[in-house]
């Protein structure tokens, strides 16, 4: 099981992937149609990755905030029309995809405490830490945006994030934000879940619009939604920024092995879901294939982020 937070804190977990590198990650693009995931789940996985084998290990950063391990690995990315009736375009064709290289993921999502530190420690204003294009866009705000007195609570997430601010606030964390590829690989996991607990929607799995709480909840508060990975809230809470720009079609022709969509235009993609507001909380938006196209330079009560950090 994943560690405590303090346990974190002072000892690594020693667990490890127990499998062949790169190279074994790789292979199954070459043996895998994309049409076999007909296959039972466990068949499928084990084709993918060899019959490996996955430990938990978690740590806690130099900036206080809790990480899991994602090992490298293959699934099925994206969704069918065909077997999934919530999919769209936007989301297909599904394929297979291998992550070369493990990284650390934040367990939660990035909380307005942690974020507190960055603004107080004077990183929203250096520009170290931000893209030219970032900085030129908040050139007329150096603060932060006020927050809502219901969406301020130190453990609730942080949310009124412009894609530009998240980018930055990973920077000064040292790390950065997931690939669209990387965060799908953390949700649905080798058996290419279709939502982070498993295929079938889980009542208290998460924080969304049927429970019409109309506001964020402290992260970790649906533990049984956690992914298989050790990472909490991949679904609902907020819609998460990631690092690609939108493509609709990017799945047509993107590479199998490590795939990223480099940002042109005002669009960038968001993942997972929120507690309602836009673009949406229902259980078809929590869906861990979902894709939501965003303006880097915009801010919602339903966007926030989390971080990785490179493997070590």
């Amino acid at each position: 099981m994943i560690r405590s937070d303090a346990a974190a804190a002072a000892h690594i977990t020693r667990g490890r992937l127990i499998a062949g590198g790169v190279v074994a990650a790789v292979l199954p693009l070459v043996v895998w149609s994309v049409h076999d995931y007909r296959l039972p789940q466990a068949a499928r996985a084990r084709a993918l990755n060899g019959g490996r084998t996955w430990e938990h290990k978690s740590r806690v950063d130099s900036k206080g905030v809790a990480q899991v391990w994602v090992p490298p690995g293959c699934f099925e990315m994206g969704a069918s029309l065909l077997k999934d009736l919530s999919a769209r375009a936007n989301e297909t064709p599904r394929h297979t995809v291998c992550i070369s290289a493990g990284f650390w993921l934040d367990r939660f999502e990035v909380t307005n405490e942690s974020f507190l530190q960055f603004t107080r420690g004077g990183g929203f204003g250096d520009q170290r830490y931000w893209s030219e294009e970032g900085w030129r866009m908040h050139e007329g705000r150096r603060q932060p945006y006020p927050m809502l007195k219901a969406f301020d609570g130190p453990r609730q997430p942080r949310v009124k994030l412009t894609w530009y601010e998240a980018e930055a606030y990973a920077a000064w964390r040292g790390g950065r934000l997931p690939t669209e590829a990387q965060w799908e690989w953390a949700a649905r996991g080798p058996e290419s879940r279709r939502y982070p607990w498993g295929e079938r929607f889980l009542d208290g799995g998460s924080n969304m619009d049927r429970l019409d709480l109309r506001c964020t909840r402290p992260v970790g508060s649906y533990p049984a939604g956690r992914s298989w990975c050790g990472a909490e809230d991949m679904a609902g809470n907020v819609w998460e920024w990631v690092a690609d720009g939108y493509d609709a079609t990017a799945y047509r022709h993107a590479p199998g092995l490590d795939p990223f969509t480099l940002p042109k235009g005002p669009l960038r993609v968001m993942r997972g879901g929120a507690w309602g507001g836009i673009p949406g909380g229902s259980a078809a938006d929590l869906r861990s294939a979902r894709r939501a196209a965003w303006p880097a330079a915009d801010r919602k009560l339903s966007h926030g982020v989390r971080v990785i950090h490179p493997g070590s």
